[in-house]
């Protein structure tokens, strides 16, 4: 009885180590899954990623080259701007250039003429005196005849 006791323990311990070595094999599975799946499940992560680095470097990109034009762009409207503003100035100047030219001239003219009464004026005190002179003389004469 004890050798078929022991057989049969023999036996249920066979089994025992079946189901263990079974569910080890089961466990392992699982786990071997669960990481395949995380592998996976990982790779898709980092693909993802990569499109979404790839597409915000792409928009990157576009958005330099955007950036870029309208620099260009802002420059030329500045450029443009500036010249436009240059030849506005140089006119104005070249304006007040004329006026002062004509002033300069109207005040030469005016120190001519201010001269030429200065002149007129000289004259006419002269023959102011030569006219007292004659009065003078006509009031002596005068008297003369008159005495």
């Amino acid at each position: 009885m004890t050798v078929e006791r022991y057989e049969f323990r023999l036996t249920r311990l066979e089994e025992e180590v079946r189901e263990l070595h079974r569910n080890q094999v089961d466990a392992l599975a699982s786990h071997m899954k669960k990481h395949q799946d995380l592998s996976l499940s990982n790779h898709k992560a980092i693909a993802d990623l990569e499109q979404v680095v790839l597409k915000v470097t792409h928009d990157l990109k576009a958005l330099s080259v955007k950036v870029d034009q309208n620099h260009i762009a802002m420059e030329s409207y500045i450029d443009r701007r500036m010249e436009s503003f240059e030849a506005s100035v140089n006119q104005r100047f070249d304006h007040v250039d004329q006026r002062f030219e004509k002033v300069e001239s109207d005040v030469s003219e005016l120190k001519s003429e201010v001269s030429e009464l200065k002149s007129d004026v000289s004259e006419l005190k002269s023959d102011m005196y030569e006219v007292k002179s004659d009065i003078a003389e006509i009031k002596s004469l005068l008297k003369e005849k008159l005495v």
